[in-house]
């Protein structure tokens, strides 16, 4: 699995903590973009709705124009962690990630504070301009057309 774009640019190697896919919670989630939903249910060879019902939660967020949108979530396990985070902590779908992984810990449309919650972060080499705003709108954008497929 390669890194985003974005990610790319920056100096910085994952330590296989696996603190980003731990203590999921209302405010620390994993959103799914429709292109996720195809390559979790090729990973974990399972059905589109039993991936939905196993593994997702459904919200509706409202857009600024004041429609709405029905987005998913990863499901936190019984545990709090990313469902898919095996005991040695590295992904157990790895070859599948959800795009928000792959661009973990930095996440979507990043251009936040450089005080993480991560530590891995502290150390890495971040230009203070950086963002992957731009790099994800086309991301973001895909959520339009919802996740029929």
């Amino acid at each position: 699995m390669t890194k985003s774009i974005a990610i790319q640019k920056i100096d910085f190697t994952c330590t296989k903590c696996g603190e980003c896919c731990k203590n999921l919670d209302k405010n620390r989630v994993f959103m799914l973009f429709p292109v996720d939903i195809p390559k979790l249910t090729k990973a974990l060879n399972i059905s589109r709705e039993d991936l939905i019902s196993r593994y997702i939660e459904k919200s509706l967020i409202e857009t600024k124009e004041g429609n709405y949108l029905e987005v998913y979530f990863v499901k936190p396990a019984a545990n709090g962690h990313c469902p898919f985070l095996k005991e040695d902590n590295l992904c157990g779908v790895q070859e599948h990630k959800p795009e928000q992984c792959i661009r973990t810990p930095f996440g979507i449309a990043w251009s936040e504070n450089r005080n993480s919650l991560y530590e891995c972060l502290k150390e890495a080499n971040i230009p203070e301009e950086y963002s992957t705003v731009n790099v994800d709108k086309e991301l973001f954008e895909t959520l339009r057309d919802g996740y029929s497929a």
